[in-house]
Parts: C-alpha cells; sequence; structure tokens
C-alpha cells in the first residue's frame, strides 16, 4: 500500500463500510466503520478536490476534534455544576472585599 492510502475492506455488509488508513511516517493504523452515506460522501469530497480519501479524513478529524473536546468538557462541567457565584462571593474569595 502506498504511504498515507486509503483501502476499503473487503467482505462487509451492506450497512457498514469500513476503511483502513495506514499512516507510514507516524506508524498509526486505525479502522472506523462507516455508513455507506458518509462512505460516499467522502468519496465524492476527495475526487472533487483532487485529494486521496485519506487526506480528507485526516483533515476532518483534525479541524474538528477540538471542537469535539471542548464539548466534552463543557457537558463535564455542567454534570459538575455548582452553585452560580455573585460578585459579592467572587470578591470575597478574592479577598477584595473590606
Amino acid at each position: 500500500m502506498e504511504e498515507g492510502a486509503c483501502d476499503k475492506g473487503a467482505g462487509l455488509s451492506a450497512e457498514v463500510a469500513r476503511f483502513q488508513c495506514d499512516n507510514r511516517n507516524e506508524g498509526n493504523v486505525l479502522s472506523i466503520q462507516l455508513d455507506p452515506e458518509i462512505e460516499e460522501r467522502i468519496a465524492a469530497l476527495a475526487r472533487r478536490a483532487g485529494r486521496s480519501e485519506d487526506s480528507c479524513i485526516r483533515e476532518l478529524i483534525t479541524e474538528n476534534i477540538e471542537d469535539l473536546e471542548d464539548r466534552c468538557l463543557a457537558e463535564e462541567r455542567l454534570k459538575q455544576r455548582r452553585a452560580p457565584l455573585t460578585s459579592q462571593k467572587v470578591r470575597e474569595e478574592l479577598g477584595l472585599e473590606r
């Protein structure tokens, strides 16, 4: 397989497409299962952009991982929600009240 190439997995069910992406520069391999609609959207995007599917998938992950991390952090904080702080309480905690 060429460096950075993606190869559609063989013998998968009609509902799921499997891609195996190989990044030989990093030595990492990631297998993910995609719905056929998503598989076709990625293939169409790669054709339109004149890029490999691997390149498109990498960019999608890279550009969106920080947003997902932020959302997870926000959801965790909502679960640990404390009572709201008033400006008076903040001033007291910072020792600004005399």
